[in-house]
């Protein structure tokens, strides 16, 4: 697979009392991911 090929899907979930919003980045072929939270320790 190239990366023009590849397809992630991002979902984004709101933080109401941080007011952030964190994701995550899904690879289905793979079935890896990461989050990213801008808020996170």
């Amino acid at each position: 697979m190239d990366a023009s090929s590849a397809k992630l899907q991002v979902a984004g979930f709101y933080d109401k009392p941080s007011g952030s919003i964190q994701y995550v980045v899904a690879d289905p072929q793979t079935r890896r991911c990461a989050i990213i939270d801008p808020v996170l320790d």
